[in-house]
């Protein structure tokens, strides 16, 4: 089939051709393993590195970042070419779990991570914003799991500090069935493919 008009629209299955060769399909959803020191955005009015920087121009073109990761936070960031899909990933109402790994030290007084702490979040901490909660999921030394349900700016270090442990390093390695293994170095990105392609899929149609 001959396409003229640009807002056609395809299945992902499709082969595109132009001037006989094959156009490479926009991915939904690219996975880069930020590294610290980067925000997350496409530009930054006072020089710091940002998303242009590091990430291959091919995807910038046509993607956007979901949501942002602290400048002096690592791990999974999503790019995504899809904006109904973007909305639903972020917004609080579809509860897509962010997984991240948190070195905390205790403040003065305070007893190592244990099960104060896991009720604690739990239950939901205190923070300028309201009261969250999340779900701790493996505690070893001063090494904290923790899952939350929502993307406010720094929550997962504002919770943990307004518990009693304030977080020095956060990194994050899942978003929603989404997770980052070691096989993507500091600075890679990664089409998201397979499960993980299908649960996305199946989330941008979820009423």
């Amino acid at each position: 089939q001959i396409v003229q008009g640009a807002s056609t629209k395809v299945n992902d299955n499709v082969k595109i051709t132009f001037d006989g060769s094959i156009v490479d399909p926009i991915p939904l959803l690219v996975a880069y393993h930020k590294p610290k020191g980067i925000i997350s955005t496409m530009s930054d009015d006072w020089g710091r590195k940002h998303l242009k920087d590091s990430v291959p121009e091919i995807y910038l073109k046509h993607m956007h970042p979901v949501g942002r990761l602290d400048a002096d936070s690592s791990g999974l960031l999503l790019l995504s070419s899809d904006g109904t899909l973007t909305h639903k990933l972020l917004q609080p109402k579809f509860k897509v779990e962010r997984e991240y790994k948190c070195l905390v030290e205790p403040k003065d007084g305070m007893p190592p991570p244990g099960h104060s702490l896991i009720d604690k979040v739990f239950e939901g901490v205190a923070t300028a914003d309201g009261i969250f909660p999340g779900e701790i999921t493996g505690i070893e030394g001063c090494k904290v799991k923790v899952i939350v349900k929502e993307g406010k700016y720094r929550m997962v270090r504002r919770m943990l500090a307004n518990a009693g442990y304030p977080v020095l390093e956060l990194h994050r390695f899942r978003y929603g069935d989404i997770v980052m293994g070691s096989e993507l170095g500091e600075g890679e990105c990664k089409v998201i493919e397979g499960r993980a392609l299908r649960w996305a899929q199946w989330l941008r149609k979820t009423p």
